[in-house]
């Protein structure tokens, strides 16, 4: 999302030739905002939302109970903008349809197109992955 969110400030303008200033978000900080601010966290939508099916749903604001992304896909697909929303997520489009639901996995196809990224992860490659495997077998000869 940190590379996307460069390369739009860089090169991307909005149709009246004005440079994009785009903000991104961690989807299950957005639903955290909601549940300290309620609904005004959905005035200002940044252009970003990274590692969608993460957050808690639904999530709670003074005993109002929100299904967030539901609600944002919502709000984006009414409000219209002529700056792309940008989302990532490690979930399948079958993961999606469970977490959301028709309506709203609609609603994402409208408004974005996939791009899958294939290939090996990261995370096979980082120190602490290598940490956690150790102890894992570890603890897994000890029993």
């Amino acid at each position: 999302m940190k590379a996307v969110m460069l390369f739009v400030r860089k090169y991307w303008l909005r149709d009246s030739g004005e440079q994009v200033n785009p903000k991104w978000v961690n989807v299950p900080t957005f639903c955290g905002s909601y549940a300290t601010d309620g609904f005004s966290v959905f005035e200002s939508i940044p252009m970003g939302f990274d590692e969608l099916g993460t957050e808690i749903a639904p999530t709670n604001h003074v005993g109002n109970k929100l299904n967030v992304v539901a609600h944002l896909m919502n709000t984006i697909y009414d409000n219209g903008s002529d700056i792309p929303k940008i989302v990532t997520t490690n979930n399948t489009l079958s993961d999606t349809l469970s977490l959301y639901g028709p309506r709203t996995v609609d609603r994402i196809a409208q408004l974005f197109n996939l791009v899958e990224l294939k290939g090996a992860t990261r995370r096979e490659s980082l120190d602490i992955w290598n940490l956690i495997k150790k102890e894992q077998k570890q603890k897994k000869d000890k029993e």
